[in-house]
């Protein structure tokens, strides 16, 4: 888990960097989306999440929850994690990590979910 975590800690100081692999890791989504479908939703609100604090949108968050949201999609992203990704089943770790953090994230989600729909009505 911890190479997970130092690259998360990487891209938070790099946001080309990190917003390039949330390109990817949304590519890989898309396509699994049948087999993620008890965490879709949440995957992509991960990716909003972070993609909106890389570009400077919204700021008002724990670093600590923008490095836990980039852990799961890290995860999400690496083929070779506890379960891989190859064998059958192997998108259950992933699944079960990213339960984890949006349950571990949830107030920041919630005030960003809330911030983000103040500014569609503006």
């Amino acid at each position: 888990m911890k190479p997970f975590f130092r690259k998360a800690e990487h891209l938070v100081l790099h946001p080309e960097e990190l917003l390039a692999m949330l390109g990817q890791a949304l590519a890989k989504a898309y396509a699994q989306r049948k087999l993620l479908w008890k965490v879709f939703a949440d995957l992509m609100l991960l990716f909003r999440f972070v993609r909106d604090w890389a570009r400077g949108d919204f700021r008002d968050v724990p670093r600590s929850s923008i490095v836990w949201a980039l852990f799961a999609i890290i995860y999400f992203l690496s083929p070779i994690d506890l379960i891989p990704d190859f064998l059958p089943g192997g998108y259950l770790d992933d699944m079960f990590v990213i339960a984890y953090v949006t349950k571990k994230i949830r107030k920041d989600l919630d005030r960003y979910e809330d911030g983000a729909k103040v500014k569609k009505k503006a």
